[in-house]
């Protein structure tokens, strides 16, 4: 089984500060963060952050999956509006608000049941 390496305690700490900025709506109950880095076209890694206590390593092939998702949606709303900040895209039944960054892109996965 192919997964996703784990990250550092203090990147994870961090990613979750820099996500807690972007809430949507009113959505309290997020359920969980799937938080999928890219560089250069080619998948870093992935963890999923809906057990803070215990943050997990995704499957590489389902990472994948969501990041090339979103790396065209951000790229193709960046190309309508320079300045948006975030693109919204289903996966597997939740909802993903999709943050583009300098080098990665960060989903966050949120209740999509509410």
């Amino acid at each position: 089984m192919d997964t996703a390496p784990r990250l550092p305690d203090s990147t994870v700490a961090m990613l979750v500060e820099s996500l807690t900025a972007y809430s949507v709506g009113s959505t309290p109950n997020r359920i969980g963060t799937l938080t999928v880095f890219e560089s250069g076209g080619q998948l870093v890694g992935a963890i999923d952050l809906g057990d803070q206590e215990n943050p997990k390593a995704v499957l590489k092939d389902d990472a994948q999956k969501v990041m090339e998702v979103a790396h065209l949606l951000v790229q193709t709303a960046i190309g309508f509006d320079d300045v948006m900040k975030y693109v919204k895209v289903s996966y597997k039944d939740r909802e993903l608000l999709v943050i583009p960054g300098e080098q990665y892109i960060v989903a966050a996965v949120i209740d999509s049941t509410e």
